[in-house]
């Protein structure tokens, strides 16, 4: 037999067959979540004139010491500057946001001057400089505010806005499809008979694919015969740039999928990788449509949306981050050696003596989907690894996010 595909292969296999965004415009209003497909730059320096950070008096160094008492000639606040001269000796009153005047290089707060009708005095020193945010001292006119590639988050979003960006090019969410497979599969309203079980997986697929950046089209069932499983696939390929099915890719007669693909004209590129769960994936690509074939098996099948779906689901929109990122966190209690696969242990955070750490979560296996509902991420323990005590690091996957 065949040696499994490792899963950072299979990672690669899947990323490299990613297809190219697809760009559009649209209004900033209707970007969140997004990915940007051009660099956005300022429209003007940032800030845009000298800013104090504090609400105090403005007035040059050169007369800012402590005990000095100073003629107050006007004031300046945010969109409405000071028109007049500042002449030393005197200063203006100044609020958080507003022009700093050009003869003045020194903002003291108010809470160290006291004020005596038209005059005031210093309680301290001031040196040039202070508390004042000189034009373009965050960015340049002409610099990039957001890079190519990145999501537009609601912090990016604020500074699209800020630089006059009305409109931003995206990258198209991709059209994504859940097919389930199965005759034993019912809808959730409906009470199962003897052998079935609700189509519950979709739900969970839909909501990991929506937080990839999909929009998440659903299909009827597709049966256990050939017929059926040809024109749903046939259909879902039509109507999608991802089409991720659910059950069907194991080794038993009723395992379909892959006969039906090869059918269709689609390229195989991988079936089964050494992974637990999730060790039947399938991976293809028919034309510009790439499909991903999930385990049946609850568990499975979100591991695998979360660990391949959506860094494929990053790449099809241009994402500059697709891959996975591990950081080493502490375990709150053991966890048994590995076996010969690599490992998804679902873990829930938890602090201990102020530290983050994880718990692993225990379950009767990759059907039980109660257990996993309870994890807040994925850890990763590769084959062969020896069994870890609490206090060990393991590897936590965190991107894509679990949750």
């Amino acid at each position: 037999m065949a040696p499994l595909l490792p899963i950072d292969e299979a990672l690669a296999i899947v990323l490299a067959r990613a297809p190219q965004p697809t760009l559009v415009r649209v209004p900033i209003g209707d970007a969140q979540g997004m990915v940007l497909a051009v660099d956005l730059c300022a429209d003007r320096d940032q800030p845009p004139f000298d800013r104090s950070a504090m609400d105090g008096i403005a007035l040059g160094s050169v007369d800012a010491s402590a005990g000095a008492l100073l003629a107050i000639v006007g004031t300046s606040a945010a969109g409405v500057p000071f028109g007049g001269e500042l002449r030393s000796g005197t200063c203006i009153r100044i609020f958080t946001g507003a022009v700093v005047p050009g003869a003045a290089d020194c903002v003291v707060p108010v809470e160290q001057v006291t004020f005596e009708g038209d005059t005031c005095k210093l309680a301290v020193s001031g040196r040039p400089g202070q508390h004042v945010a000189r034009q373009g001292s965050e960015v340049r006119q002409g610099g990039v505010v957001v890079a190519a590639g990145s999501v537009l988050t609601a912090a990016r979003l604020g500074v699209a806005a800020a630089f006059g960006h009305a409109e931003v090019a995206v990258a198209r969410r991709p059209r994504a499809v859940v097919l389930p497979t199965g005759d034993e599969l019912v809808a959730v309203d409906v009470a199962p008979g003897p052998g079935q079980i609700r189509d519950s997986n979709r739900y969970a697929l839909a909501e990991i694919l929506r937080r990839g950046g999909a929009e998440t089209l659903h299909m009827p069932v597709a049966g256990d015969s050939a017929d059926d499983l040809h024109r749903a696939l046939s259909a879902a390929l039509r109507a999608a740039d991802l089409v991720v099915t659910c059950g069907g890719v194991s080794a038993g007669d009723l395992d379909l999928v892959a006969p039906a693909l090869r059918e269709l004209g689609a390229e195989i590129h991988f079936h089964k990788i050494a992974i637990k769960p999730g060790k039947p994936l399938l991976f293809a690509t028919v034309g510009d449509k790439v499909v991903l074939g999930l385990p049946g098996n609850p568990v499975s099948a979100a591991v695998c949306a979360t660990l391949y779906a959506m860094p494929l689901l990053a790449a099809m929109q241009g994402q500059a981050a697709t891959g996975w990122h591990l950081a080493g966190v502490p375990l709150s209690a053991p966890l048994p050696a590995a076996g010969l696969r690599d490992e998804i242990v679902p873990l829930v955070a938890k602090s201990l003596a102020g530290r983050m750490t994880m718990t692993p979560v225990a379950t009767a296996g990759s059907a039980d989907v109660f257990a996993f509902s309870r994890a807040t991420h994925l850890g990763l323990h590769r084959a062969g690894s020896a069994a870890l005590q609490a206090g060990d690091a393991i590897d936590v996957v965190t991107w894509p996010p679990l949750a």
